[in-house]
């Protein structure tokens, strides 16, 4: 068995941790917003003497958008996380830098902050528009990056 010695730069691998609390405090954010808007709604409704439904209510705009904004965090976390680190341990084990990893990481999040106001002004009775592109395309960009660098990284 072959022993094998990974290389990080201590600047980078901060700059990765940071990259990933900013990631997570986005997801706590977005949990505080959907539960946040679902208590004023829920004031709203009974005012009004209205039943209101709390999860993937698509009658109401805003709490469907709060839904949908978590909903997509939790259904691209596994596949982000999984690739972040297997390309930060694929950039240590060649010795290679991991800053682009990290920046793709950035990119990610940066997607994920933006996903909220642009679903928003794109969902529509018909449909999602187009627009949302806006904040899904650099989150799948990060994603292909890293799986470039894991897929090379053993080459």
């Amino acid at each position: 068995m072959e022993t094998v010695t990974l290389k990080a730069d201590a600047g980078e691998l901060a700059f990765a941790a940071y990259a990933l609390v900013v990631y997570l405090v986005v997801f706590l954010g977005l949990q505080l917003n959907q539960s946040a808007t679902s208590q004023i709604l829920r004031r709203e409704y009974k005012k009004k003497e209205k039943r209101f439904i709390k999860y993937y209510n698509i009658d109401e705009p805003r709490q469907f958008a709060a839904d949908r904004a978590v909903g997509n965090m939790h259904e691209h976390m596994a596949p982000i996380l999984a690739l972040f680190f297997a390309a930060m341990f694929a950039c240590m084990y060649n010795g290679t830098s991991s800053a682009n990893v990290s920046y793709a990481m950035w990119l990610y999040t940066f997607g994920r902050i933006i996903y909220l106001p642009i679903f928003k002004a794109n969902a529509s009775p018909g449909g999602i528009r187009p627009g949302l592109l806006i904040a899904t395309t650099p989150c799948y960009l990060a994603q292909g990056y890293l799986i470039y660098v894991v897929l090379t990284a053993f080459a």
